[in-house]
Formats: C-alpha cells, structure tokens, sequence
C-alpha cells in the first residue's frame, strides 16, 4: 500500500510538472528548453509506470504460485 501512495505521488508530481513546462512553453516560449525537459519527463513517466506495471504484476503471480525461483 505504501509504494501505491509513493508512486501515486510521483506520478502527481511528474503531472504537475508537465503542466508546468506546458504553460512556460506557451507563455513565455522557451521552446527548446520545454521541449527537451517535455521529452525526458515523458519518457521517465513511462518507464515509471512500467516500473509500477511490473512490479504489480510480479506480486500478483507470487501470490497465485506462478512464479518459481
């Protein structure tokens, strides 16, 4: 339950985050900077969720036998 709450979070903060560099973009035009961090936010936020995705999933099969060490 806690690293749901974590992750929950920092996928909250990457959110915000994107927002953040949305609004500079359009607002104040630093392109390449947005831009840049846009993309590196974005794919982090994928590999976070991936991350998560896998981790869930590993759980599910320990606790229904499926997996052997």
């Amino acid at each position: 339950m806690h690293i749901y709450i974590i992750t929950s979070s920092a996928i909250h903060s990457f959110r915000v985050h994107h927002l953040e560099l949305l609004a500079r973009y359009v607002f104040y035009g630093d392109k390449i900077n947005s831009a840049i961090c846009t993309l590196v936010c974005f794919f982090f936020w994928i590999a976070l969720c991936g991350k998560i995705f896998h981790h869930q999933l590993s759980q599910l099969l320990v606790r229904h036998g499926d997996i052997s060490n």
